[in-house]
């Protein structure tokens, strides 16, 4: 029977309105048929533990006693992924007592005489039973120098207090272990107790197959070379556990007072009917027909229980059919089959099935028999061989090769894209910095690795070691480079020449039998013989698993344009197969597997396996694979993307990236439709002239990210992992200020255009590729990033660029900001304040960045002069920290240009490194390293070439100086004033990146990033229990004619909250006051000027007032003149009304009046537990059911439930309770 292997997701899902167009497109190939034999469900009805009480506790010694015979026993582990019986298998034993329950394992082994250098058996408990809290027993029976540190899909507690007896012979290890209830923070348990458990045992590198006695379908490792390998494992999160039941079963279902024992069915195999209907067969004395006490309950992943409809029972054949309907199996993991019953007034008989989805989905696309493939052909010629193909089918390599290979001449640089190869010259790689061709007797491969492959061949790979261990596999890079132009070559030579084509699938199918997975990263290559798990960065076609059907599908293209001719049949009568089925069965399925073996992570690189199925679907038209990528694409979309558009990583490039693949998938399958006949087991429909694009309106927003994202010169604001080099052809300077909801990015600008001056501020949450960059303030100004965000690289300097120190922040406690405790989340903004011309204010807070802190927000103005070019301006930036003992504010300069900061004052040299003199430093060797700063934070040792001042009195003026190729260009002028203490100006230099930002991944080299150096400067101010209120002003000018801004003073007020800000700056015959009163609930007086409220701007032209801002406040005085307002605006969100769920427009039902002129300005909605989102406001309606705040092309990406909480309808789906509250910031201004 010929067998499809598929993988799972959800093809129904909110946020999607349609798989089909209006059309169905005609079936190609007639309908399906279904085979004759019903197909059977693979599964298990032994996977489910009843636990005997004993009254005397085995003695726990490691050598099992005769006691463990009465106890529950079980055998039969399989591998992970196949379910293969595991060679090495294992019997398992349990039993309890009133305080403990008790295990015995005796683990066998297949081969005595080989010894693994590491075994490691994981007992995995959750007491809850499913969705409660898990516990893990790590028992290491061997334990080599490599640590393995395992994540098993959800979080689970290391299991403490158990006591554990380990016996080891020749041939088998035995393990006694005690695990009280104690430990577990219970008393004890009662008869009917269940639990959920499974048995884990695994190895080293290349050592014997992982098995477990719960099968555990999706698993990878990750070798970086390091001391520890991790692997990650989805067990708990998929429910691949089985329920330990004490003394006896229960069944929640069955009536009151109704008894269960454990029953095993002799014979049993459970049929695939339908998509939501199954036939349990069973001997034919098991359950009568006339059976009426039946209970069926089907569990899903999730432990959500379903008690089912009484089934039809039918005796045939000396067999009894039970037929029953369950509900849609749409979730990936362990599904359960429970069943009680009884044939008279006595126990009931329980008993359990379990399976997978997959094996749900295999067996009812095994049900089916696809139409052939009988259109007509193109008639080629039979000939020999062309000189071209002779040629590539010589190329193609015996071996699948490594990518990463280091350069022996500068063993410094990052083993990647470091030579170049050639198929006029095809066994030499040529190194792009030297000229020096590999191999050659210089560095001679005169050590090998050698494996044995599937066909039992030992196959060798060749390698140089240097003085330093590092090994440089020239051949096996040759070989790489090799496979690489030979699979294109093969998708091309379908076009021109099909029987050539399939001379070479012919070729590569027999290389591929004998192909090994690798690990593939830097200084850490070797081939793989054992798996699943395999390693994360490794792959067979490809270095990493995520680009497998990248260079896969140069081959299924080939495959099915060569379908399209009789090549294959030419070849018949020559090769002695049918090799385009062997093609499909030995070569195109395996390498799907290989792929599913892998956990779905939903990352940036998914869209290479989207396009490899839809490839697949298409050349085999095998409506299964379309099934597949239609479910994936959908999660995809629907889960893994913000309220606001933006990707989960925000990073520009990988949003680009998982959105440019998302798009691609779309196009790729656009019009599809199953054959006739067709419902797919994996969600019970049929597709028909698909078009996905038309399902996912949000994407035309996503599509836009970069222009929106970008400076008026089109780069991408480098936020995270985003590559600097990367541009927008169309930058969206028309949008002016603005506030992204979820992605924490936020901007305010002035003028318009090319010459549009721009600020950031960014508190974006950290979902992946993630900087360390807390409240990350940019500026763009006269055509330059003055203040840039370093953004991306590969290089030995990448831990310098994702660290807090590199941004322009403050940092506490020389430290990173940390990502526990919600930290991930991102910050929270306060208030988003830019309709006025003149003044435009916001304010964010991240607390979570750093806990020691009670308060730790930004608030930055963006102040038009008066007069002058509307992009002319300056940015106000006040920073209040408090709590821990060191507080620094830093800024780095333009790093794409020569660039230097000088001081007002004398800096005395302190150090080459931000470091107490006599620190011994170890600098980065790769860009997974830090360096070493002898215990100190590792940021400071990458600001070099340091000078010191000390600041006492808290007030430094400096001057960024820019040029490029010897000629001046911007200036930015930064005042800065804080509280007076022990404070220290340092200015050094720190790693700039700017061959990267300037040239992308060309430069993206070592030797490169240390030519380029950007100015850094840090303030630091240390103290106990400290607080600090950091003020700097920042003007941004070019040319001769020097700054603007004169003088800059901090007015102290008489009355205020602490905190609290009053500048005043002057600048010909203007005078502008700047007024922040922290809190905004104590009103801020200094001189004849008063505040009531949170923000106040005055401007004065020779000592007349032309202008006066309030914000978030009832008055603003000056001598005579004052400005009142009503205040913010405050209440409770009474309902969210969203397009996506069929309102007609996206708003806020709030329940406070709001006047019109909210329109334009920006509503901060609070969630009870804190979170914040803020949202443009278009119109202002009153209803009689409140006031409706309709909102500026935007989603509020959340929903009230019926329970009275609320959650995110997108990633990452936060909840909170109760009602959240909103704001609006009002704003009255004179003039």
């Amino acid at each position: 029977m010929h067998k499809r292997w598929v993988h799972a997701a959800s093809i129904v899902l909110l946020g999607w309105t349609a798989l089909m167009g209006s059309a169905a497109a005609a079936p190609k190939n007639g309908p399906v048929e279904p085979v004759p034999a019903a197909a059977e469900v693979d599964g298990y009805a032994d996977r489910w533990a009843v636990v005997p009480k004993t009254g005397a506790a085995p003695v726990l010694d490691g050598e099992l006693e005769e006691a463990w015979a009465s106890g529950f026993h079980a055998s039969g582990f399989v591998t992970m992924y196949d379910k293969q019986a595991a060679g090495s298998d294992t019997d398992m034993y349990w039993m309890y007592t009133d305080d403990s329950l008790y295990l015995a394992l005796e683990g066998h082994k297949e081969q005595p005489e080989r010894q693994p250098e590491t075994e490691i058996v994981e007992v995995l408990l959750s007491p809850g039973g499913a969705g409660g809290s898990h516990y893990r027993l790590r028992v290491p029976i061997s334990e080599g120098g490599r640590e393995i540190a395992v994540d098993w899909g959800e979080k689970s507690d290391i299991l403490k207090g158990a006591q554990v007896q380990i016996a080891r012979h020749d041939d088998a290890w035995t393990l006694e272990a005690q695990i009280p209830f104690r430990s577990l923070g219970l008393s004890g348990v009662a008869e009917g107790d269940a639990w959920r458990f499974n048995v884990v045992r695994y190895y080293g590198i290349n050592s014997d197959p992982f098995s477990s006695w719960v099968p555990v379908r999706q698993s990878y490792l990750v070798d970086q070379g390091t001391e520890r390998i991790s692997m990650v494992a989805h067990l708990l999160n998929q429910q691949r556990t089985a329920p330990l039941f004490f003394s006896k079963p229960s069944l929640p279902e069955l009536p009151a007072g109704g008894k269960a024992e454990p029953w095993q069915p002799e014979k049993w195999r459970l049929e695939y009917t339908s998509y939501e209907s199954k036939t349990l067969v069973l001997s034919s004395n098991a359950i009568h027909a006339d059976t009426k006490d039946l209970q069926l309950v089907w569990e899903s992943p999730d432990g959500q229980s379903t008690l089912l409809d009484a089934p039809a029972i039918v005796r045939q054949q000396n067999e009894t059919r039970l037929s029953f309907r369950h509900p849609r199996p749409l979730a990936n993991g362990q599904y359960r089959l429970k069943a009680a019953f009884r044939q008279g007034q006595g126990a009931y008989r329980y008993f359990e099935l379990s399976f997978d989805r997959q094996d749900l989905i295999k067996a009812g696309d095994e049900g089916v028999r696809l139409p052939q493939d009988n259109g007509p052909k193109r008639q080629l010629a039979y000939a020999e061989a062309s000189p071209q193909v002779q040629s590539l089918l010589q190329l193609v390599p015996d071996t699948a090769g490594f990518i990463f290979t280091g350069l022996p001449e500068n063993p410094d640089l990052r083993p990647y894209q470091l030579y170049n190869w050639s198929p006029d010259n095809p066994q030499q790689i040529v190194a792009k910095s030297t000229g020096t061709a590999y191999p050659n007797p210089a560095y001679p491969e005169n050590h090998k690795l050698t494996a044995v492959n599937r066909q039992g061949e030992t196959v060798e790979y060749p390698y140089y070691e240097d003085d330093q261990g590092r090994r440089y596999f020239f051949s096996a890079h040759l070989w790489y480079f090799q496979k690489d132009y030979v699979l294109r070559e093969t998708a091309k030579l379908a076009d021109t020449d099909p029987l050539g084509a399939a001379r070479l699938l012919n070729r590569w199918l027999e290389a591929y039998k004998g192909y090994l997975p690798t690990n593939d990263y830097y200084w850490t290559n070797y081939p793989v013989v054992s798996g699943p798990p395999y390693h994360y960065w490794g792959g067979v076609w490809y270095r990493w698993y995520t680009g497998e059907m990248t260079n896969m599908s140069y081959l299924i293209t080939a495959y099915e344009k060569v379908k399209q001719t009789n090549a294959f049949d030419l070849l018949k009568e020559e090769l002695g197969v049918d090799l385009g089925q062997k093609l499909v069965e030995d070569m195109f399925v395996p390498s799907f597997e290989f792929v599913r073996s892998f956990p779905i992570l939903n990352h940036n690189m998914e869209y290479t396996t989207w396009l490899g199925l839809v490839r697949m679907a298409k050349a085999t038209g095998d409506p299964s694979y379309m099934h597949e990528v239609v479910e994936l694409m959908q999660d995809f979309a629907r889960n893994y993307f913000l309220s606001d558009g933006f990707w989960k990583e925000v990073t520009i490039s990988y949003h680009n990236q998982s959105v440019g693949g998302l798009l691609q998938g779309m196009d790729l399958s656009k019009g599809w439709s199953d054959p006739a006949g067709y419902t797919s087991p994996r969600t019970g429909q049929r597709i028909d002239n698909l078009d996905m694009a038309k399902s996912f309106p949000a994407l035309s927003k996503a599509k836009t990210m970069g222009d929106i994202v970008s400076y008026p010169n089109g780069s991408y604001v480098p936020v995270m992992d985003t590559w600097a080099n990367e541009k927008s052809k169309a930058p969206q300077t028309s949008l002016g200020s603005y506030l992204l909801a979820s992605s924490g990015i936020s901007r305010l600008t002035l003028g318009s255009g090319a010459s549009q001056q721009q600020m950031y501020l960014n508190f974006v949450p950290k979902y992946g590729h993630n900087h360390l960059d807390p409240l990350n303030l940019t500026l763009f100004a006269k055509g330059q990033e003055l203040l840039p965000d370093i953004g991306y690289t590969h290089t030995f300097f990448r831990k310098w660029t994702t660290s807090t120190l590199a941004h322009n922040t403050v940092v506490v406690n020389g430290s990173d900001m940390s990502l526990a405790n919600g930290g991930e989340h991102g910050g929270q903004i306060q208030t988003f304040a830019a309709s006025d011309d003149t003044v435009k204010i916001e304010k964010a807070s991240q607390g979570s960045a750093y806990p020691v802190t009670d308060q730790y927000e930004r608030e930055p103005w963006m102040i038009r002069f008066d007069g002058g070019a509307p992009e002319d301006g300056y940015v106000v930036d006040l920073f209040r920290v408090s709590g821990g003992d060191r507080h620094e504010y830093t800024l780095g300069g333009d790093a794409n240009r020569d660039a230097t900061f000088t001081a007002n004052m004398e800096l005395q040299p302190y150090n080459d490194y931000l470091l107490p003199p006599g620190t011994k430093v170890r600098m980065p060797e790769s860009e997974n390293d830090n360096g070493d700063a002898q215990g100190n934070y590792y940021g400071y040792l990458y600001v070099q070439d340091v000078k010191r001042a000390e600041v006492p009195d808290g007030r430094y003026e400096l001057t960024l100086n820019t040029s490029q190729n010897g000629t001046e260009q911007a200036k930015l002028k930064v005042t800065g004033i804080v509280d007076p203490g022990a404070n220290e100006l340092f200015l050094g230099k720190a790693p700039s990146l700017q061959a990267t930002r300037l040239n992308g991944t060309t430069k993206d080299l070592n030797t490169e990033a240390v030519k380029y150096w950007m100015p850094k400067m840090v303030l630091r101010r240390t103290g106990t229990d400290l607080t600090s209120t950091f003020v700097n002003v920042m003007e941004a000018y070019k040319g001769e004619q020097g700054p603007k801004i004169e003088q800059v003073e901090k007015l102290t007020p008489s009355e205020g909250a602490p905190g609290s800000v009053a500048l005043k700056l002057t600048y010909g015959a203007t005078t502008d006051y700047v007024l922040s009163a922290a809190g905004g609930s104590t009103p801020l007086k200094v001189d004849d000027i008063e505040l009531q409220g949170g923000y106040g701007f005055i401007r004065t032209v020779d000592g007349e007032i032309t202008k006066m801002v309030l914000i978030d406040g009832t008055k603003l005085q000056k001598g005579a003149k004052t400005v009142t307002g009503a205040g913010p605006v405050t209440g409770t969100v009474k309902q969210v009304l969203r397009q996506a769920e069929g309102a007609p427009y996206d708003a806020l039902l709030v329940d406070a009046e709001v006047a019109a002129d909210a329109a334009g300005k920006t509503v901060i909605v609070t969630h009870s537990e804190g979170k914040t989102h803020g949202y443009p406001i278009q119109e202002v309606r009153n209803t009689p059911e409140g006031t409706l705040l309709l909102l500026k092309e935007t989603d509020a990406g959340w929903q009230y439930l019926p329970d009275g909480t609320s959650q995110m309808a997108f990633f990452p789906f936060h909840t909170w309770k109760g009602m959240a509250t909103f704001r609006i910031s009002n704003i009255a201004a004179q003039p």
